[in-house]
């Protein structure tokens, strides 16, 4: 049933892959937990979306724990999404390991001092 709904999505019929992937999130499928999360972030609904992606997360999803980590650092939870994308990172998931990498080269360039601008004789 989580195949037919990605199937319905890719044609276009998004409100029946919606469908069948609540009811089978709804009898614990994690695959359309993590549909539905994705779904709903991709269509504005952040609150739906952090919901589904929470409890594919929960179940150790690891892309799900990459793209909850994203959605939370684009609404201010870095410190929640570092330690989402080192969990998942740390088993092996890829995207998780950019992200991670990408925020503490981030993070890093943010923690150095200001260069002081040098005096300059004029010429």
């Amino acid at each position: 049933m989580t195949n037919l709904g990605v199937v319905l999505h890719r044609t276009g019929r998004d409100s029946e892959a919606e469908q069948w992937w609540q009811r089978t999130a709804s009898c614990g499928s994690i695959e359309s937990m993590y549909n539905l999360g994705n779904f709903y972030t991709k269509n504005g609904r952040d609150t739906d979306g952090k919901h589904w992606l929470t409890r594919a997360a929960d179940a150790s999803h690891l892309q799900a724990m990459s793209d909850l980590g994203v959605l939370l650092f684009e609404n201010g939870q870095a410190a929640k999404a570092r330690d989402l994308w080192t969990r998942a990172a740390g088993k092996g998931n890829q995207s998780a390991a950019h992200n991670l990498q990408i925020f503490r080269v981030a993070d890093a360039a943010l923690a150095k001092p200001p260069r002081k601008p040098r005096n300059r004789r004029p010429t």
